[in-house]
């Protein structure tokens, strides 16, 4: 039967299985729930034929042709389909389970609700085609040109699609999860709501791709090209961002959570409403960026590029902003509340009607900044650069601005001052600040209440800390070397990489506790003598009231350069969890340091 032409005929039901009827011509015939099972087809045509229900499974297919033809509820499973062409045709629920469809082509046709389950479809052309909930588990689509078409809703879990072209296609609500897409094409693709799981996304273009909705929690996503995509209310929960574009990106109402972005370029983005928790962002450029009411918790920015930029009734909390350039940067009406920036470029920059509360600034150049109307609280403005700035109708509660290049004029009811700060410490016992970076090197610190404060990163090379209370304190890279601790608690604090008296180093994830005994016995200086002479030495350097021989201040040059005591540690990273008592404290001798003074 080979060649053979059917025209216009009634096949239904009939049994062609095991035959060889390659090339053979099916026109305008019905064959509903023919057997062609197991049977040669090869180089045949099916034009304008009734194939709903016929049994394709295990034929030979190859370079068949089905053109403007029923094939819904038909059976590949299984078939070798290479070079196939399937155009204007209906295959509402088929099953291609298994089945080889490389490079075969699918034109202007309804496949929706088929299933396509673990199918070979390497090179694979899809247009202008109807896949909604299809089922293409764990389906080979490396490679494939599904362009243009919908796919709504369909299952691709664990589908592999490397080099694949998907540019204008409907993927929206599709479950994506843990699926393969390496140096693929989702140009102006419909993601939306679309599950991407623990997806590997690798050098990928997504630009104008519409990711609203989405789900990319555990994705890892390298240089991946975002440009203009829309992000808006995705979730990104322990993803990871590195060398990618999400430029002009609308990322509004956005949630990242555990995630990390590095590498890469944010600048123009939006991300009103945002809520960002948990996260690092690391040598990213963020220029001219925009969010309103977004909400930063728990985020470490590091070498992040924020300038002119602007973050308007935005809330960020227990947040560190290292070596961040925000010159020109804007913030109004905002809120940060237990915040670390340290070593930043703040130049020209805006705070207007903003809240600082209980905010370190340190070794930061902020040249003609410009506070405004703006409440500092608890807050610390330490060796940095100030040159030009004002602060201008501004509140200060319990806040030091002090050892900057320049004393602001309008900063009064701010400790500017050393001694002015011991001498408060010495009459209140309790000042609720973010002492971060601060130097109390040679102080005399008794009965202070440090409870529950931020000292990361705090000097106190040589204090004399008697009755100290630093209990559930931040005290993460904090330097005692020489110190005198008598009777200071230092119960649930954080200890992290912490210089003790006689130079040990807590490593990261140690419990908290008290030096041991010997360390205590060094602490106090081993004589009276000693402590008396060291206590001679605080007094007179009080009464003098000069500056330690290396306290010069910053000028504008080096102001962002200079690091106190631990800097090379950098700030403790935002969210880190407290050490809590009772475990083992392991210890390692640290390198020699040199008191900041």
């Amino acid at each position: 039967m080979r060649g053979a032409v059917f025209e216009d005929v009634s096949l239904v039901q009939a049994n062609f299985r095991h035959s060889n009827i390659s090339s053979t011509t099916f026109f305008g015939s019905d064959m509903r729930g023919a057997n062609f099972s197991n049977t040669d087809l090869n180089r045949s045509q099916f034009e304008s034929v009734d194939l709903k229900f016929a049994n394709f499974a295990l034929a030979d297919l190859n370079e068949v042709k089905i053109n403007s033809s029923e094939i819904s509820y038909a059976s590949f499973l299984g078939a070798d389909m290479q070079s196939a062409a399937i155009k204007n045709s209906q295959g509402v629920y088929a099953a291609f389970t298994n089945a080889d469809l490389g490079t075969v082509s699918v034109l202007n046709s309804n496949m929706s609700n088929a299933n396509f389950q673990d199918i070979e479809a390497t090179g694979i052309l899809i247009q202008d085609s109807d896949l909604t909930a299809a089922r293409l588990f764990g389906a080979n689509l490396n490679g494939a040109r599904i362009q243009n078409s919908v796919l709504k809703g369909s299952i691709m879990y664990g589908v592999r699609m490397n080099f694949a072209d998907f540019t204008g296609s409907d993927l929206s609500n599709a479950n994506m999860e843990i699926a393969s897409i390496h140096s693929a094409s989702l140009h102006n693709a419909n993601l939306s709501n679309a599950n991407m799981y623990s997806a590997d996304i690798y050098h990928t273009d997504m630009r104008n791709a519409n990711l609203s909705g989405a789900t990319l929690g555990g994705a890892v996503m390298v240089g991946v090209n975002l440009h203009n995509a829309v992000l808006a209310r995705a979730e990104l929960k322990g993803t990871a961002i590195s060398e990618s574009i999400l430029t002009e990106s609308d990322l509004r109402d956005i949630t990242l959570e555990a995630s990390s972005i590095s590498d890469s370029t944010l600048g123009l983005a939006v991300l009103s409403r945002a809520k960002i928790s948990n996260s690092t962002i690391s040598r990213t450029g963020m220029s001219s960026t925009f969010a309103h009411t977004a909400n930063l918790n728990k985020v470490t920015l590091e070498k992040v590029d924020l300038t002119n930029a602007v973050l308007s009734e935005v809330k960020t909390s227990q947040s560190v902003y290292n070596d961040v350039n925000a010159s020109e940067m804007v913030w109004s009406a905002s809120e940060l509340h237990d915040v670390i920036i340290h070593g930043t470029l703040l130049q020209n920059s805006v705070f207007a009607n903003s809240k600082l509360g209980k905010v370190s600034i340190s070794a930061s150049n902020a040249t003609r900044a410009s506070f405004i109307e703006s409440e500092f609280v608890g807050t610390s403005v330490y060796r940095g650069v100030l040159a030009g700035s004002s602060f201008q109708d501004c509140t200060f509660v319990n806040t030091v601005i002090m050892e900057n290049d320049t004393v602001p004029d309008d900063a009064s009811g701010a400790v500017t001052s050393e001694q002015e700060l011991q001498a408060l410490l010495k009459r209140e016992k309790v000042l609720d600040v973010n002492y971060s970076y601060l130097d109390f090197s040679g102080m005399q610190l008794h009965e202070i209440d440090f409870s529950n404060s931020r000292l990361a990163g705090t000097n106190f090379h040589e204090a004399q800390l008697h009755d100290v209370n630093f209990s559930k304190a931040d005290l993460s890279s904090a330097d005692f070397t020489d110190a005198s601790l008598v009777g200071v608690n230092f119960t649930e604090s954080n200890v992290n990489k912490v210089i003790w008296p006689d130079g040990t180093m807590v490593r990261q994830g140690a419990s908290a506790a008290q030096p041991s005994a010997d360390s205590k016995t060094k602490a106090a200086g081993g004589t009276t003598e000693q402590q008396s002479k060291a206590q001679d030495q605080s007094e007179n350097k009080q009464k003098s009231g000069a500056p330690r021989p290396d306290a010069s201040k910053p000028d504008e040059s080096t102001a962002v350069q200079k690091q106190p005591a631990n800097s090379s540690n950098g700030p403790s990273h935002a969210g880190e969890a407290p050490s809590t008592g009772g475990g083992a404290t392991q210890r390692e001798h640290a390198p020699g340091r040199k008191a900041l003074r």
